[in-house]
């Protein structure tokens, strides 16, 4: 089973929309019996009409912005799955992603997606993975080597190097430095 967590701080209806978006593209595009869907509802101020509204099997909701890292460490705490992933709420996934990712895993600790959205044209991506998937096309690095808006990693990887008694990131930080300091945590 995979945990796919997605942290949310809605503040206005573009968020709204996009969070709605990445919500029905992990259901559209994911076998239902492979995951479990668990939404951190970072104290947004722009709300469904209820927590159901989410279409989550979890739904954890903060009076207030904790930060994406509690976030992600909360949802990692109540997950059941032998696997992590992380989803930034502007994200949209297409078939096959959660299979080519857990692929990807076999031969390494983190996996990071390619970005899977786009400002320009919201199916450009769908367009571009299914070329990717036929190996019709291959993406270039990313610039910065660094994507941390899809990431894939087994639970497993907390006890190894998680914080003790704290969760897999740094909660010193509040949104910004805790993808970073887990990657000077797995190299050492």
């Amino acid at each position: 089973l995979v945990s796919v967590i997605v942290p949310i701080y809605m503040v206005n209806y573009t968020l709204f929309h996009y969070t709605g978006n990445c919500i029905g593209s992990v259901r559209e595009h994911t076998p239902k019996d492979k995951y479990e869907l668990i939404i951190v509802d970072n104290g947004s101020p722009i709300q469904p009409p209820s927590l159901n509204s989410y279409y989550a099997n979890r739904v954890i909701k903060n009076e207030k912005n904790l930060g994406v890292t509690k976030a992600w460490n909360q949802g990692i705490r109540i997950s059941t799955g032998g696997y992590i992933v992380l989803l930034n709420n502007d994200v949209q996934v297409f078939d096959g992603w959660l299979e080519d990712m857990k692929k990807a895993l076999e031969s390494c600790n983190l996996v990071m997606a390619h970005p899977m959205y786009s400002n320009s044209d919201p199916f450009a991506r769908a367009v571009e993975a299914q070329k990717v998937r036929s190996g019709t096309l291959r993406f270039d690095p990313i610039p910065g080597g660094k994507d941390f808006s899809c990431v894939m990693f087994r639970k497993s990887l907390v006890d190894e190097i998680g914080i003790e008694g704290k969760g897999l990131f740094n909660e010193a930080f509040f949104n910004y430095c805790s993808d970073s300091d887990l990657f000077v945590r797995m190299e050492k």
